[in-house]
């Protein structure tokens, strides 16, 4: 019972890969601006958003 669920956690771990790794990065960059300056922070933080949905965007259309 445990090693389905912990095959089955692994098996959608591996096909969100991307995903994940993308918004780990952003996350990365958008801690790295705050660190920088508040306002900056807020900058990047906005153009990472708008980035993420013309994504998500894009691969539903």
């Amino acid at each position: 019972m445990l090693t389905k669920k912990l095959s089955k956690f692994l098996k959608f771990l591996l096909l969100n890969i991307h995903t994940i790794l993308l918004f780990v990065g952003i996350t990365f960059i958008v801690v790295a601006a705050f660190l920088f300056n508040q306002i900056i922070g807020f900058l990047v933080l906005g153009i990472s958003l708008i980035a993420v949905s013309l994504i998500i965007n894009k691969n539903y259309d």
